[in-house]
């Protein structure tokens, strides 16, 4: 009866999910060296009640070896998952760095990318509107400082006319008919 009840202790310990801990623990106290061995003392006593006692009594010490072992899983348990969780965040945080470096690195050489692609799209175009006449914004620019150059000297000879008493010249009306006839 003793071995069946060692036997069903031990399937059950080794089918639960407890703690490597627990399951250590638990081993240890069955294989702790006695100074008889249940055999010895099942032979020496030859009653059936005292055997069926030593039995109750082996199987109570093993059910509360089962709970001190257990009490001793939890104690260490949450020991254990605290320190699982801190190195949980540690590696959360190594792998986030590493993948905003990883990111960082992705954009930059997409952007390059990107700028290259404008600048070829830019250039073509460019080139196109060249092919056609279109002026480009650098010649609109070049065309409207001259603009600008060509006002101020309208401007300058104007106020140089007027402050020296001549006006501008106007066609009279005598000058306009021989031109007139001409055309005729």
């Amino acid at each position: 009866m003793l071995a069946k009840c060692l036997c069903l202790s031990r399937r059950t310990l080794s089918c639960s999910s407890a703690q490597p801990v627990v399951l250590e623990v638990i081993r240890q106290i069955l294989t702790l060296p006695t100074e008889t061995t249940m055999a010895q003392k099942l032979k020496e006593t030859a009653d059936d009640g005292k055997i069926a006692q030593y039995v109750m009594n082996s199987a109570h010490q093993i059910w509360l070896a089962g709970l001190g072992a257990f009490a001793k899983a939890q104690a260490e348990g949450t020991k254990l998952f605290e320190s699982l969780v801190k190195e949980g965040e540690a590696v959360q945080a190594r792998a986030g760095k590493a993948a905003n470096a990883q990111f960082a690195q992705m954009s930059k050489s997409a952007s390059g990318a990107w700028d290259k692609l404008e600048q070829v799209f830019e250039e073509r175009v460019s080139r196109s509107l060249n092919r056609l006449g279109v002026p480009t914004y650098n010649d609109i620019q070049a065309l409207t400082k001259h603009v600008n150059e060509l006002n101020a000297s309208v401007q300058q000879l104007l106020a140089a006319s007027q402050g020296a008493g001549q006006g501008p010249r106007r066609r009279t009306a005598k000058a306009a008919k021989p031109e007139a006839s001409r055309a005729v």
